[in-house]
């Protein structure tokens, strides 16, 4: 497109403007001569390696975390209530869950490393048993003191199992099953019975009658109440997370059990993040580089743009740093920043390198046909946004709003002033290294053509 506009000769800039054509003016005459020059090469590359090493300590140095008060309007008195909550009166239940899912538990025989297991789990720095004892201590009482010939429905329980929980032993295996849907069997066909209590009343308190069980009656999926407690911040929920974990994989039921909860449903989610986020952004940059090789059939040019929109998004994810913790939703904006990133670098390259003349000249081109359409997106894009930034919910102004103002003003800075000094410094040292060749001006050209036909006459 750009090659057919200059060779029918028309202005690529468009119709003038009272704004436009002076700017342009100023930026062609002025500007280009600057940012063309090999000082004005050096110096923007050294911006660019600048803000590199400026954007490392505010990544290096991130918080995780996100603060949910910031779901609710700030006039609303639940917000005050919901950052207490997370902050000082923290108490968010949690499951440890035994299930048959792959590979069918069974419970009879695994009653020891169940109990060790919830013990290791809530018993943690930030995690505190339930109101109720495990279902298989308070099953245990029911068993130890139900008749039976010679007393067999106890076995002593192993050295390892924490006190308090198997204090009157475990329950043998071929006894178990029966003895525990008589334990849990609410009175169904005589409801008048049970006015007076009963085993299943304990049963119950233990969501006994809430698990999930074969045909047979055998035990398939159970689940035990525990809470974490006592977090202050985001980055101990995450704690407590990553040693839970931990937990359960050394345990010998690390694939027949495992943890659940809203805490660790939604927290769990910041665990590996930045290397989820560093694989797409690698993987954007990539296609990036390729498509740019294709289309603009020049290495240099698309290693550039490459490096350019990569250089966009680390200040981007740097200046979000100062401002937001990282979380799920940071990683959202900073994945679509990977892709609005491209229309600040691929249009001032692909003008560029279509352009003949020298690097002042070309960079003259780039100005008039790129630089309106880059400002008025910009602008226009930037006033479309900004009135979030007055949303009564704080998350959509945070999220919403300000991730994508500050990359529209990183990618006018460097798509501006950056990019285009870069493109420059490259062409000089390729012509100097005698890599390519310096492009002719069309004027140049064409005042060749005409001195050879003068020759001829």
């Amino acid at each position: 497109c750009h090659q057919r506009i200059l060779r029918s000769g028309q202005e690529s800039a468009g119709a003038e403007s009272c704004i436009e054509t002076p700017l342009l003016n100023c930026l062609t005459k002025r500007a280009a001569p600057r940012l063309g020059s090999w000082a004005g090469g050096v110096i923007s590359l050294a911006i660019g390696l600048a803000a590199i090493g400026a954007s490392v300590y505010p990544i290096k140095t991130q918080t995780l975390g996100w603060d949910p008060e910031q779901l609710v309007p700030k006039q609303n008195p639940l917000r005050r209530s919901l950052e207490l909550l997370f902050r000082d009166f923290n108490l968010f239940p949690t499951y440890v869950v035994y299930h048959g899912i792959d590979d069918p538990m069974d419970v009879s025989q695994n009653q020891a490393e169940m109990l060790k297991l919830y013990d290791a789990v809530s018993s943690q720095k930030y995690t505190t048993p339930g109101p109720f004892p495990h279902y298989l201590t308070m099953f245990y009482y029911y068993a130890a003191f139900t008749p039976a010939v010679n007393n067999t429905n106890m076995v002593p329980a192993p050295a390892s199992v924490p006190a308090g929980f198997a204090d009157l032993g475990l329950v043998k295996p071929d006894r178990f099953q029966s003895l525990f849907n008589d334990w849990r069997k609410m009175p169904l066909d005589d409801p008048a019975s049970a006015l007076g209590g009963g085993s299943f009343v304990l049963a119950d308190l233990v969501f006994a009658n809430e698990f999930k069980y074969r045909a047979d009656g055998g035990l398939l999926y159970s689940h035990v109440l525990f809470f974490i407690s006592g977090t202050s911040s985001d980055s101990d929920l995450i704690e407590v997370i990553k040693d839970t974990r931990a937990i359960v994989e050394a345990s010998p039921l690390k694939n027949k059990a495992y943890v659940y909860g809203d805490i660790f449903t939604y927290w769990s989610s910041f665990i590996g993040l930045d290397r989820f986020m560093y694989n797409i952004m690698g993987i954007s940059i990539c296609v990036m580089f390729a498509s740019a090789l294709v289309l603009l059939q020049s290495l240099t040019s698309a290693v550039i743009v490459a490096v350019m929109s990569m250089l966009m998004v680390v200040n981007m994810y740097a200046a979000m740093n100062l401002l937001v913790e990282f979380n799920i939703f940071t990683v959202a904006a900073i994945l679509a920043g990977v892709g609005l990133s491209i229309e600040f670098t691929a249009h001032v390259t692909s003008s560029f390198v279509l352009a003949p003349g020298t690097p002042e000249q070309r960079l003259a081109t780039v100005m008039q046909e790129t630089y309106p359409a880059i400002l008025q997106g910009s602008v226009s894009t930037s006033l479309s946004i900004a009135p979030l930034l007055f949303h009564q919910v704080e998350f959509v102004s945070v999220y919403l709003c300000i991730p994508f103002l500050i990359l529209t003003a990183i990618g006018m800075f460097h798509g501006m002033v950056i990019l285009p000094g870069v493109l420059a410094l490259s062409a000089r040292i390729l012509t100097l290294l005698g890599l390519v060749k310096q492009k002719e001006s069309a004027q140049n050209t064409e005042d060749a053509e005409v001195s050879a036909e003068r020759q001829v006459i």
